[in-house]
């Protein structure tokens, strides 16, 4: 199909865009453009450009969305929309707030309703039970929302061969320029490596946004670390904490300090969410062991991020993998171990910890539950605190960069609104979207004052004290939609673009229980015994986002390796006798390599090499 337009020329992916002059904001009225091209995305395109059919249900989808586009008005962010609003539905990821689906009618959507003339009706992970189930059946149907979250990476090749996707490569200039301004590389990664089917034939098209994406490094603590109760660690004498056996010793004596909660519900040392879906069932396994030791994962390597040397880690018996299987087992030997966390799913884990049921998570978003409701409470004295390292810290991975974006949306071919959808993804990444979003609507919870961003005093608090406040303002609530990092520098200001990381409100935003730890380790911030004491590195996404196409046969025997992994880890980890556990594992490491897994790490050691000599 010819392309109505071309779209600016754009970097290579990983190239981390500096902040410039910010881009003037300007979508012209142009109804008939947009529908034209709708019209040609869906007749002339042949669906996934191979000639695979749209899905049944969604048949004649070109006459909705081409009459969403000609009955709605067309009105930029910085104008005065006229008309009753255009509602858009839009599925999400999880949220650490739940809230229900529905339209929500806090401040922000109400200033991205008066901004952008769209009423937004979110359904949250949190609110859908298994969100990748709701997805495939939805995706089978037809039946998607305006805006749909692919909850897992396999499931996009699956998009792009049922033709359910719209192709945006004629609508972004037009419709969506601070996409095309703010994150060029995120469309060259779209339509490099997004765009495959099943078959893995690519037509190169944009299919998909990626939302989320850039830094996150908030100074007041690590995105990753052990999250401890303080206070029973407090009340034991403040244990040493220098191993992970040291943690489970520490674990062991806080169940007996505190068994119960007070509900008299059985207490544990540890849990997790390995019956979530594929992939995010991993992270309580695969990220916070790497982390420990400055390396990054997939199912297959260890790629050190200050050497870039690819290490084996499902056939090395010390790699990070049988470290954090390790941990699991002999937590579980202990009776330390939830044993639900073999069934459960992320928003159960949430409940777990908010009934003050887990003394340990590997980040504040894991936690941060039972800190509110201790919060609620009035016990301010009781909470979690990040700990140090179970190392000696002579490599630590802090944080992610993602240039290439997180979360991955796209506006099915049969959304009646595509022009909207499309207008509200460009505000979702945009910085004075991502301003919106994380902070919340200016003049009411936070001001400009001398030309830079000044949270009131009463967000301050409010963030601090009020379990409620999010959902009530909606400050951060939305922060797994927005398009930015939250440490993403906004060129307007000069500053983070989440103003709860300028150095005055990191300050406030301490706890009573924070300053307590701090003072105890001798540090201003939690975050310092990490910045400020020991080396440690980011994990720079863009290196693996990066790769080509993996080749169909070695694509077959990834699926087939993390098929039997995710299938025979729990195996190791719930054996309880050493000599089986070590037989057990050394058939686990055979069974992996006569399944090809050497192969897999031959590939990535001679692309991820080439990637790493080309950037220097």
């Amino acid at each position: 199909m010819d392309n109505i337009r071309q779209l600016d020329s754009i970097s290579q992916p990983g190239n981390i865009i500096q902040p410039g002059n910010k881009r003037q904001r300007k979508i012209k009225a142009s109804v008939s453009l947009l529908t034209a091209a709708a019209m040609l995305t869906l007749a002339g395109c042949g669906g996934n450009g191979n000639g695979a059919a749209s899905p049944s249900a969604s048949g004649g989808a070109s006459s909705p969305a081409a009459s969403g586009a000609e009955a709605s008005a067309s009105a930029s962010p910085s104008e005065t929309p006229s008309g009753p609003p255009v509602e858009i539905t839009m599925s999400a990821p999880a949220f650490e707030k739940s809230f229900p689906a529905g339209f929500q009618d806090d401040p922000v959507m109400k200033e991205i309703e008066k901004r952008l003339n769209i009423k937004v009706n979110i359904t949250p992970g949190n609110a859908v039970g298994d969100i990748s189930a709701k997805f495939a059946a939805q995706l089978a149907s037809g039946d998607l929302p305006d805006i749909a979250f692919v909850p897992t990476p396999d499931l996009l090749p699956k998009v792009v061969s049922a033709g359910a996707a719209l192709t945006l490569d004629d609508l972004l200039d037009e419709f969506a320029p601070d996409i095309v301004s703010n994150t060029p590389q995120r469309i060259d990664y779209s339509r490099k490596f997004l765009s495959k089917d099943v078959n893995g034939s690519t037509d190169n098209k944009v299919r998909f946004i990626n939302l989320v994406g850039d830094y996150a490094d908030d100074p007041l603590q690590a995105q990753v670390a052990p999250y401890l109760r303080y206070d029973l660690w407090k009340q034991l004498g403040y244990p040493k904490l220098e191993s992970l056996d040291d943690y489970l010793n520490v674990l062991a004596q806080m169940q007996q300090l505190e068994p119960k909660n007070a509900n008299g519900e059985k207490n544990y040392g540890v849990s997790a969410w390995f019956g979530d879906s594929p992939g995010w069932a991993q992270w309580s396994l695969d990220v916070p062991f790497s982390m420990f030791k400055g390396v990054s994962n997939n199912m297959i390597y260890d790629l050190d991020m200050v050497t870039y040397e690819v290490m084996p880690r499902l056939t090395d018996p010390n790699s990070t993998f049988f470290e954090g299987v390790e941990f699991y087992r002999k937590a579980n030997k202990m009776g330390l171990l939830d044993p639900d966390a073999f069934t459960m799913k992320f928003a159960d884990f949430l409940n777990k910890v908010s009934a003050n049921r887990i003394f340990l998570g590997w980040s504040p978003w894991s936690v941060d539950n039972g800190n509110v409701e201790f919060t609620k409470e009035g016990q301010t004295d009781k909470g979690y605190f990040q700990m140090p390292a179970p190392n000696d810290l002579d490599q630590y991975m802090l944080s992610f960069d993602q240039p290439q974006g997180g979360s991955t949306f796209f506006i099915p071919k049969n959304s009646k609104h595509p022009k909207e959808a499309l207008e509200l993804l460009n505000f979702l990444i945009s910085y004075e979207g991502a301003e919106l979003i994380f902070n919340g609507v200016k003049g009411e919870t936070w001001d400009e004052v001398d030309g830079q961003p000044q949270l009131k005093a009463e967000t301050i608090e409010g963030l601090k004290s009020d379990p409620d406040y999010r959902l009530k303002t909606g400050v951060y609530k939305y922060h797994n939609i927005s398009g930015r990092g939250l440490s993403a520098v906004d060129p307007k200001y000069d500053t983070p673009v989440y103003f709860s990381y300028l150095p005055d409100v990191v300050k406030e935003r301490l706890t009573p229980l924070q300053k307590e730890g701090a003072e105890h380790f001798g540090v201003e911030l939690p975050g310092d015994l990490y910045t400020k004491q020991k080396k440690y590195t980011s994990y720079d996404t863009s290196i693996v986002a990066s790769l080509p196409a993996m080749p169909n046969d070695l694509t077959a025997t990834l699926t087939k390796i993390t098929t039997y992994v995710q299938t025979n880890q729990i195996k190791l980890i719930i054996n309880k006798d050493d000599a089986e556990y070590e037989a057990a594992k050394a058939k686990f490491i055979k069974d992996v390599q006569d399944l090809g897994a050497d192969k897999l790490l031959d590939w990535y050691k001679t692309e991820i090499g080439a990637i790493v000599a080309e950037r220097g």
